[in-house]
């Protein structure tokens, strides 16, 4: 699905989508799959979507302690706000990525 993010992201998206759907996924699994769907849902200018898979790989980064993963989330969540001109929320979610990056 990786590999189609750039190439086909229509494709990719659809894949993720069907992936996600499963119920049986892992927690570590899960949240790189949202990772995926977070960016695939941008590139493809479904910002909700992209804000939901987000706010939920977020949830699941930060339950499991990965800093990395909650920078990522954060930034791009950051940015798609940005992008909508949702200034204070964007500002929200880029302090928290500095936040957490100042600690390390």
């Amino acid at each position: 699905m990786e590999k189609y993010l750039i190439s086909n992201p229509e494709k990719a998206y659809r894949l993720s989508v069907e992936i996600y759907e499963d119920n049986d996924l892992e927690d570590n699994f899960k949240v790189r799959l949202l990772f995926s769907l977070l960016n695939v849902s941008n590139q493809t200018q479904r910002f909700s979507e992209a804000i939901r898979y987000g706010t939920e790989g977020l949830d699941l980064a930060e339950q499991s302690n990965n800093k990395v993963l909650q920078i990522k989330f954060l930034g791009i969540l950051g940015n798609i706000y940005q992008s909508l001109q949702v200034n204070d929320k964007a500002k929200f979610y880029l302090d928290k990525a500095e936040d957490i990056l100042k600690k390390k």
